[in-house]
């Protein structure tokens, strides 16, 4: 096989894993926009803490800056192979080699702080349940309240092990009214406490459990989608090196 076939086949496998590449980097730019956007999951808490070892924003940022140089990055690679600018391919790995820098960083930092992520929201929907209703609330409580409420009715769940750690609210606690958002009842959006009715009850299912399943399976997504990006760049790096050689080959003939 002579350098030109060589050329056509490896740009081809090339510009392939480059629209892989190109796929998943912005499926990584959302999900780093959702992180910093998204205001009806208990994302939204992670954002407010001001406990730094939970950088979750940061994290945001870092996936946003990943996916946005990896849709430049796909288009100068694409130039390079295309005209067959080496300087362009030698760029092109360079960089290649910093989003995997990047992208190491974001697996480790999220591995690493897991188990302080999942104690934070076991300790923040404590301080929730137990707040929630509260005459002193401020506008950032009122928003978490809200929170909780949205939580509770889209999962159809009440409490954070079971529908008794609301005795923990001092108007439960006191009146034994629970939550609208516990049950399936009807209520006006701004009302938080309501009556059941006799043929009513409040749901048996706990959040807790099934908020740390979505914080898990959200994570594992995002490691998932980073590790596939790994594995595609490394392809794309042997593929790269292989046209700059064959390339150079061809302009020393």
């Amino acid at each position: 096989m002579n350098v030109q076939d060589r050329i056509y086949i490896l740009r081809y496998f090339f510009l392939f894993f480059n629209g892989i590449f190109l796929i998943l980097g912005i499926v990584l730019l959302g999900c780093g926009v959702w992180i910093l956007f998204e205001s009806n999951t208990f994302i939204a808490t992670l954002r407010t803490t001001d406990e730094k070892i939970l950088s979750v924003v940061f994290v945001a940022y870092v996936l946003i800056a990943i996916g946005f140089v990896a849709v430049l990055v796909c288009f100068m690679g694409c130039l390079g192979a295309y005209k067959e600018i080496r300087c362009l391919l030698i760029l092109y790995m360079g960089c290649l080699f910093i989003i995997l820098a990047a992208q190491v960083f974001v697996t480790f930092t999220l591995l690493a702080n897991n188990g302080k992520i999942k104690t934070f929201m076991d300790k923040k929907v404590t301080d929730m349940i137990k707040e929630y209703g509260s005459p002193f609330g401020t506008d950032d409580d009122k928003k978490d309240w809200k929170l909780l409420d949205v939580v509770q009715k889209s999962l159809k769940c009440c409490g954070k092990v079971n529908s008794t750690d609301w005795l923990s609210n001092d108007y439960t606690n006191s009146s034994g009214v629970y939550p609208c958002s516990c049950f399936n009842g009807t209520s006006s959006d701004d009302k938080l406490f309501c009556s059941l009715s006799q043929d009513e009850s409040v749901y048996g299912t706990a959040c807790g459990a099934l908020i740390e399943e979505w914080l898990s399976s959200n994570i594992l997504s995002i490691l998932g989608i980073d590790f596939g990006l790994a594995v595609v760049q490394v392809l794309q790096f042997v593929f790269a090196l292989y046209l700059f050689r064959n390339i150079g080959r061809r302009h020393t003939m």
